[in-house]
């Protein structure tokens, strides 16, 4: 718990500023889920990309027997 200084109608008064642990954690394990799925699929983009190029050298490689 904090306490914070604030002025109300010219007067300071002290509000007490309570952090709830658990959204805390919540919203962490959030961050860390967003940064693992962004990592998953950026893995999953850069091998579909790579397939992609594979199949297309392939194919050019089989018009030149046809």
């Amino acid at each position: 718990m904090n306490k914070v200084m604030v002025n109300v109608n010219g007067t300071n008064e002290k509000l007490f500023v309570i952090r709830d642990l658990s959204s805390m954690v919540y919203m962490q394990k959030i961050g860390f889920m967003k940064q693992h799925l962004s990592r998953f699929t950026e893995k999953i983009v850069r091998q579909i990309q790579e397939a992609t190029e594979i199949s297309s050298l392939n194919l050019q490689r089989l018009e030149n027997y046809i």
